[in-house]
Formats: structure tokens, C-alpha cells, sequence
């Protein structure tokens, strides 16, 4: 929740401004003034929220301070890994994954953990000083120049309420563009995607790319895909469907005596992000006759008859 955002204030407003905003809004949302409005008690509840917290921040920056805030201690520096299981197709021509459990960028920021201030205004890092103080020993204290405002000791920007600056809210599924021509075992380097303000951890996510696809396999550039014929079929030839991964389907003629195992290369029809596009690899398999059946096993030995005869 940005409470900016929610009174509809500027950055700089006064005490006065934002609570008169907020009775002006609450007039319009309070539920005893909008009885057939189910929704009107969780907005009263948000824009009182956002009221309660602006106050708190103008008294907490109104308060005279003696002496330069501590900072908070360092993030602790992670790497989450996550896999992400593709098909064939998606593996080929890219797409958009959803993943569990990771950071991404700040709606309201932009990821940029500051949002713009109307004018120059105090640097909260040094209090207005434009140094800070290193302490490398017990007895020996540095002043450095403050690196958020160049030692000027003014910004034109606020810390973003929404992400606490750190530019990435933790998310329950995040969104992530899987690259055209992506290989199984690659991995993908999601920049903050591991920051997590409340457990004051930063890191990235690395993913690693899994394609699984039961009917298509990638083998270098080509994609292999086996198709089942009848034995009949394999020795007197036929024409098949074959399914691609995009679920077009090709037709494929499958000439006479074609073995068990048979390839057959389909030109250009593999991975095409390369500019060596791949090949579709058929492979017929050949289904067994059943004996079980009184009229095939009189047929297999009439054909047995038949191919010693022509011996």
C-alpha cells in the first residue's frame, strides 16, 4: 500500500492537507454512509491505514535528532534456485513461466527502490550533513561523503513506502520470459529476485531450465518424435500423421519396407533460432501382430509359405 497513493496527496503534504483529504474521502466510503456497498468497509479500512501511517511518519520527521540514525544492519546475501519444466515447444519458441516464491520489481518504483520528491529535501542517510561516519576501530571514526546525495546533503527523491527501498516486493508467483531456443539444463539469472525486506536477505534467483516433453526430444538442433505403424504398413507402406510441437500435424509417407527403428528428416522443421535450422526426426516404431488372432497367425503362415517358396 502506497499512502500517498491512497489519499491522493503529494510527497510534501502537510499534516493539515493529508487529514483533510482523508475526512474528504472517508465521507464517500465510510459504511454507515454506503449501507448497500459490501465493499465499503475494506476501503474505509485502507484509506484509515494510509492516514494513520502519513501522520506517523510527519511526527516521526518532525521529532528533533541529536544524533545520525543507526542504519540498519547489512542484508544477508543469498541465492535462491528454483527449476522451471518446459515442453519442447515452449523450449523452441519462448514463453512465460510463473515462479513460486520469489521477488519481483516494485509497481510502485519501478523497481528503483526511490520514488521522485516535488523539491529538494533532507537526506534521511546523513541527516542533511553530507558526511557519515565510519568507525574502523575502537578509536579511530572516518568521515566520509555521504554516497545517496554526493555530500550535498539534499536528495530530490523519498525512499519508496511500498518496498522500503529495496526496489522488489516478495511475491507469491512472479512472471518470468523464457528466451526463444532455451536448453534443457541452462540457467537464468533473475537480478533481486531473492530480496525479501522482511527477513532482510537481497540475492538473485537462479533458474535452471528443465525441458520435459513426452512426445519430443531435442537432440542437438534437430527435434526427434517417433511415430507407431502396423508391420503390414512398414512392408507395403503408407502415410501417417505426425504431430508437431507446435500441434500442427504433418503428413508423412512412410515407403515400402521400412524397418522397425526407420528415421526419416523432415528439412527445417527442427529449432529454427539458429542459422542452421534443425530437422524433424521421425522414427517409425512398428506395432506386433497378435497370433491370438486365428486370422493373423493364418496369414503370417501364409506369407511364411510364400517368402521360402520365392527362395
Amino acid at each position: 500500500m502506497n499512502p500517498f497513493t491512497v489519499l491522493g496527496v503529494p510527497f510534501n503534504a502537510t499534516k493539515d492537507e493529508v487529514t483533510a483529504a482523508y475526512r474528504q474521502l472517508a465521507k464517500k466510503c465510510h459504511p454507515d454512509l454506503n449501507p448497500n456497498d459490501p465493499d465499503a468497509a475494506a476501503r474505509f479500512h485502507v484509506l484509515s491505514e494510509a492516514h494513520k501511517q502519513l501522520l506517523d511518519d510527519l511526527d516521526a520527521a518532525a521529532q528533533p535528532r541529536k544524533r545520525p540514525m543507526q542504519r540498519a544492519s547489512a542484508p544477508t546475501v543469498i541465492t535462491l534456485r528454483r527449476n522451471v519444466f518446459l515442453t519442447v515447444h515452449e523450449a523452441m519458441t519462448g514463453c512465460r513461466k510463473s515462479v513460486e516464491g520469489i521477488s519481483g520489481p516494485c509497481s510502485c518504483c519501478s523497481g528503483s527502490g526511490r520514488v521522485p520528491s516535488p523539491g529538494p529535501v533532507e537526506c534521511t542517510a546523513c541527516l542533511g550533513t553530507g558526511v557519515r561516519h565510519n568507525r574502523n576501530s575502537a578509536l579511530i571514526r572516518l568521515k566520509v561523503e555521504c554516497s545517496d546525495c554526493a555530500g550535498t546533503g539534499r536528495v530530490t527523491w523519498f525512499i519508496c513506502h511500498e518496498c522500503a527501498g529495496f526496489g522488489t516486493v516478495h511475491m507469491d508467483e512472479c512472471a518470468v520470459d523464457i528466451p526463444p531456443g532455451t536448453r534443457s539444463g541452462e540457467h537464468l539469472v533473475i537480478p533481486g529476485g531473492a530480496n525479501n525486506r522482511r527477513e532482510n536477505v537481497v540475492g538473485d534467483v537462479e533458474i535452471t531450465v528443465v525441458v520435459k516433453d513426452p512426445n519430443f526430444r531435442i537432440a542437438g538442433d534437430d527435434v526427434e518424435t517417433s511415430v507407431a505403424v502396423d508391420i503390414y504398413d512398414a512392408v507395403l507402406g503408407t502415410t501417417v500423421d505426425v504431430p508437431l510441437p507446435s500441434g500442427e500435424v504433418l503428413r508423412l509417407a512412410v515407403p515400402p519396407e521400412t524397418p522397425h527403428g526407420g528415421r526419416f528428416r523432415v528439412k527445417g522443421r527442427g529449432l529454427h533460432y539458429t542459422e542452421a535450422k534443425g530437422d524433424l526426426v521421425v522414427i517409425v516404431k512398428t506395432r506386433p501382430l497378435k497370433l491370438s488372432n486365428p486370422g493373423v497367425r493364418e496369414a503370417m503362415l501364409a506369407l511364411k509359405h510364400a517368402a521360402s517358396a520365392g527362395v
